[in-house]
């Protein structure tokens, strides 16, 4: 894919406004096309782009300048289809010597619509910017001087060979590393989807869970509109007793001597008998509410347990995506890649290849590990690193705000003291 042979010095360069936004080798390029990689940054535009072939000490051989669209999700419209490499073959020379095939200068009237008119003059800055992008050689190029060029009896030096060779050799490697990335992405989209289908199954379950829970709930309604009812029976019982109590009261007023034993004993009766039958209708009450709070109590810990059962699920699910990129982490760290992250306050981190996934989980956490602090104090210290005021809060909320010493490393601010002033550092 990426040889050095002459042919080979091909690049396909991105324009904005501005100038050069982006840089592909044509091995790159045409992985583009074949669906490999997305490109975000151009979902739903259209970009101008050269196609570009360069001598042996990177000097323009010919140049196309192509449109190509890109649908919603980044991909190459599937109707896009130019011969990039035999419009260069057949590129005429333009005014300013350059080979270069445009809108008004194709040797293919077909594929006009297809190319943009570029300003190649020399008060054009399009040329500029194609010769910056060279002089700084981002694609990694290899230049060969003049006099280390070919010569033309067709002999080839050493060098040129032993430098296909290590061409050849590194095209076979990244083959390699994309045939991982590639099963390392098989093994993802499978358990992604045995995570979609264990998740669909807990769905049905919750789905009957709660649908039980609705039909207990219905059933509780009824139960309270039947106490209701019973209480409301019982209020009229109530009232037909004191009714009778008033009644016999009454004529225990108007009886004389004998009967007032007989009255009595009449009165207990039925204030006793009252007040057994208002203590069963209220256990009863009672005991069918105990009842129905016991059973909403046990549906909310079944819900509660699936919540947790699909939390642990979604861990399992990050875990597995980790190990299936472990093979491809460590392929790449193999082949020179480092692991670092930028930390505002601390520069940059390298990050092993094994505590990858420690980092993914919790990005905090790991930079506080390795400030040897914990996240708490490390959260603290950056707020004072981006902010080095008083912190101290008076009685309304608001913070004191003086200007204190910036301490530059995590393992030597001290909470309460390094982020207030002098005159609060006693009060802290």
């Amino acid at each position: 894919m990426f040889s050095s042979r002459e042919d080979s010095r091909s690049a396909i360069l991105f324009f904005s406004s501005q100038g050069i936004v982006k840089e592909l080798l044509y091995s790159e390029f045409e992985a583009l096309l074949e669906g490999f990689t997305p490109e975000k940054e151009w979902i739903d535009k259209e970009a101008k782009a050269v196609y570009l072939e360069l001598s042996a000490d990177l000097q323009i051989k010919a140049a196309v300048f192509f449109v190509i669209s890109f649908d919603s999700e980044g991909w190459v419209e599937a109707s896009w289809n130019i011969p990039l490499v035999n419009l260069a073959r057949t590129a005429k020379v333009n005014d300013v010597g350059l080979k270069a095939a445009t809108a008004q200068n194709c040797s293919d009237p077909k594929y006009q619509e297809m190319l943009w008119n570029p300003d190649l003059s020399a008060s054009g800055k399009v040329l500029g910017w194609i010769s910056d992008a060279i002089a700084v050689n981002k694609l990694g190029f290899s230049r060969q001087a003049a006099e280390n060029m070919p010569n033309t009896t067709g002999q080839v030096a050493p060098s040129a060979v032993s430098h296909d060779n290590n061409a050849r050799a590194m095209e076979a490697q990244i083959t390699q590393l994309m045939q991982h990335q590639t099963q390392g992405a098989s093994d993802i989209a499978q358990a992604m989807a045995k995570l979609e289908e264990t998740k669909a199954q807990y769905a049905k379950k919750l789905g009957a869970l709660q649908a039980q829970l609705a039909d207990k709930v219905r059933q509780f309604d009824s139960a309270k509109t039947q106490l209701e009812g019973l209480k409301s029976t019982l209020e009229g019982s109530e009232q037909k007793i004191a009714q009778m109590r008033e009644h016999y009261e009454s004529k225990l007023k108007s009886t004389q001597g004998h009967e007032a034993d007989f009255i009595t004993a009449l009165r207990e009766h039925y204030e006793t008998e009252a007040s057994e039958q208002i203590a069963s209708a209220e256990s009863e009450y009672k005991e069918l509410l105990n009842w129905r709070e016991v059973e909403l109590i046990y549906r909310a810990e079944r819900e509660a347990q699936l919540h947790d059962e699909m939390t642990q699920l979604k861990l399992k699910n990050t875990e597995l995506a980790l190990m299936a990129d472990g093979d491809l982490l460590q392929t790449m760290s193999d082949k020179g890649i480092t692991f670092m992250t930028y930390q505002v306050g601390l520069g940059h981190i390298n990050i092993p290849v094994s505590e990858v996934p420690l980092y993914i989980n919790n990005p905090i956490g790991f930079v506080a590990a390795y400030c040897k602090v914990s996240q708490a104090v490390y959260l603290d210290w950056l707020a004072h690193f981006h902010a080095p005021v008083c912190r101290i809060q008076d009685a309304q909320g608001g913070y004191c705000g003086a200007d204190v010493k910036r301490i530059e490393s995590p393992m030597q601010f001290m909470p309460g003291v390094s982020d207030c002033c002098p005159q609060h550092q006693n009060k802290a």
